[in-house]
Order: C-alpha cells, then sequence, then structure tokens
C-alpha cells in the first residue's frame, strides 16, 4: 500500500503465518520472540500518530513467534475492513506466493503431514495423493 502505514508482522516475522510459511527458499529463519517486539516497536515508531496503520488480522502466532497481546487487542478493536477478491484470484495470487514449496513436492509434502493432528489423515493423505500425482 503504496504511501500508507502498513505494519507486516508477517514479514516482521519471516513467517507467512501459515503451516506453508516458513521463509526456508531465502535461509531466513524467524527471529527470536524479543527480537521480533523489538522490530515491532521500532516499525511502529517510524509511524505518524496522527494517520491510521494498516495491518492484515492475524491470528496470535506467526510460525513460531506471538503476536504481542497488547498489540492484538488493539488490532481486534479497531476498525477492520474485509477484502474480497473472486476465488480464481486467490488461488493465482497463492500459487505465485507461494511457489517455492508448490514447486519442491518433498517439502510440499513434510508440510502438509505436520497438518495431520488437526486435519486428520484421511484428509492429509488426500492431500499427498494430489501432490503426488
Amino acid at each position: 500500500m503504496k504511501g500508507h502505514q502498513v505494519l507486516d508482522l508477517e514479514q516482521l516475522g519471516k513467517h507467512k503465518g501459515s503451516v506453508l510459511g516458513c521463509y526456508y527458499h531465502t535461509n531466513e529463519e524467524q527471529p527470536s520472540q524479543k527480537y521480533f517486539e523489538s522490530l515491532v516497536i521500532e516499525k511502529l515508531l517510524e509511524f505518524s500518530p496522527d494517520r491510521p496503520v494498516w495491518v492484515e488480522g492475524e491470528g496470535s502466532k506467526i510460525g513460531k513467534l506471538h503476536t504481542p497481546r497488547t498489540l492484538l487487542e488493539k488490532i481486534y478493536n479497531s476498525p477492520a475492513f474485509i477484502v474480497e477478491v473472486p476465488l480464481a484470484e486467490r488461488i493465482a495470487y497463492i500459487l505465485k506466493d507461494y511457489a517455492y514449496i508448490t514447486t519442491d513436492p518433498e517439502r510440499l509434502a513434510q508440510q502438509l503431514n505436520k497438518l495431520r493432528r488437526i486435519c486428520g489423515n484421511a484428509q492429509v493423505d488426500g492431500w499427498l495423493k494430489l501432490v503426488s500425482s
């Protein structure tokens, strides 16, 4: 968002927030929790308090990191905008944004296997079958 104040927590945390979101393709490790919080504060101090700050509605975790509770509360208690994008555009964007893992079937399978506890064996086995075909 050119010209706007944007707090990109995923970029600061070096993780897209999903099980597929690690930055292994760039060899960037996630920062420590303390350093992540320092990066967030540093970024916030760059912003003008007279202008809105845009931030994606993240969950409480970004990879192994926890979004600071006070920041999360502020995000959840601030005005929100829902951005709707046609499914075909979302799929095209995701395939481009996650190309580093969708073009690496072995790595994709490894990451999908982490979802067995949440999604169940049958679902993950179905996804793995699609990956291998």
